[in-house]
Protein backbone atom coordinates (compact mmCIF):
# COMPACT_ATOMS: atom_id res chain seq x y z
CA UNK A 1 0.00 0.00 0.00
CA UNK A 2 1.22 3.66 -0.71
CA UNK A 3 0.97 4.67 3.03
CA UNK A 4 3.44 2.14 3.79
CA UNK A 5 5.90 2.76 1.22
CA UNK A 6 9.56 3.56 1.92
CA UNK A 7 10.02 5.33 -1.88
CA UNK A 8 9.67 9.32 -2.02
CA UNK A 9 6.75 9.95 -4.05
CA UNK A 10 5.91 13.33 -5.73
CA UNK A 11 2.10 13.53 -6.67
CA UNK A 12 0.94 15.81 -9.36
CA UNK A 13 -2.98 16.10 -9.87
CA UNK A 14 -5.36 18.78 -11.29
CA UNK A 15 -6.71 21.79 -9.34
CA UNK A 16 -9.84 20.35 -10.87
CA UNK A 17 -9.31 16.52 -10.63
CA UNK A 18 -12.72 14.62 -10.15
CA UNK A 19 -11.32 10.92 -9.42
CA UNK A 20 -8.80 12.04 -7.32
CA UNK A 21 -9.11 15.69 -5.39
CA UNK A 22 -6.41 17.54 -4.01
CA UNK A 23 -8.17 17.19 -0.08
CA UNK A 24 -7.73 13.61 -0.59
CA UNK A 25 -4.67 13.43 -1.88
CA UNK A 26 -3.52 16.19 1.52
CA UNK A 27 -4.98 13.46 3.65
CA UNK A 28 -3.12 10.24 2.16
CA UNK A 29 0.08 12.10 2.17
CA UNK A 30 -0.12 12.97 6.25
CA UNK A 31 -0.37 9.18 6.37
CA UNK A 32 2.57 8.43 4.58
CA UNK A 33 5.72 7.20 5.77
CA UNK A 34 7.97 8.36 3.21
CA UNK A 35 9.15 12.00 2.04
CA UNK A 36 6.40 13.17 -0.57
CA UNK A 37 5.54 15.87 -2.24
CA UNK A 38 2.61 17.30 -4.00
CA UNK A 39 2.58 19.54 -7.48
CA UNK A 40 -1.24 20.80 -8.36
CA UNK A 41 -1.33 22.01 -11.46
CA UNK A 42 -4.23 25.07 -11.45
CA UNK A 43 -7.12 24.88 -13.44
CA UNK A 44 -6.17 21.84 -14.90
CA UNK A 45 -8.39 17.91 -15.07
CA UNK A 46 -7.79 14.47 -14.17
CA UNK A 47 -5.42 14.29 -17.10
CA UNK A 48 -3.73 17.30 -16.66
CA UNK A 49 -5.40 19.48 -19.38
CA UNK A 50 -6.27 22.83 -18.59
CA UNK A 51 -9.29 23.86 -20.24
CA UNK A 52 -9.55 26.46 -23.15
CA UNK A 53 -10.54 29.32 -21.26
CA UNK A 54 -8.05 29.49 -18.71
CA UNK A 55 -5.32 28.85 -21.79
CA UNK A 56 -6.74 31.69 -23.68
CA UNK A 57 -6.56 34.09 -20.57
CA UNK A 58 -2.94 32.73 -19.68
CA UNK A 59 -1.95 33.71 -23.73
CA UNK A 60 -0.62 29.57 -22.85
CA UNK A 61 -1.21 26.42 -24.85
CA UNK A 62 -0.91 22.86 -23.65
CA UNK A 63 2.47 22.04 -24.47
CA UNK A 64 3.36 25.30 -22.00
CA UNK A 65 1.27 23.85 -19.02
CA UNK A 66 3.47 20.27 -20.02
CA UNK A 67 6.18 21.60 -19.74
CA UNK A 68 5.96 23.90 -16.91
CA UNK A 69 5.08 20.73 -15.13
CA UNK A 70 8.69 18.61 -15.66
CA UNK A 71 10.83 22.12 -15.05
CA UNK A 72 8.80 23.49 -12.04
CA UNK A 73 11.01 24.01 -9.20
CA UNK A 74 8.92 21.84 -7.33
CA UNK A 75 9.47 18.84 -9.16
CA UNK A 76 13.42 19.44 -9.58
CA UNK A 77 13.72 19.77 -5.76
CA UNK A 78 11.87 16.46 -5.30
CA UNK A 79 14.11 14.75 -8.10
CA UNK A 80 17.33 15.91 -6.48
CA UNK A 81 16.68 14.28 -3.24
CA UNK A 82 17.06 11.20 -5.06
Amino acid sequence: MVVDSQTATLFVVGEHARTCPVSDLEDLREKMKAENSLLVVGGANDQLNVNFKVKKEKAITQSIVDRCILVSEHSENFCEKQ
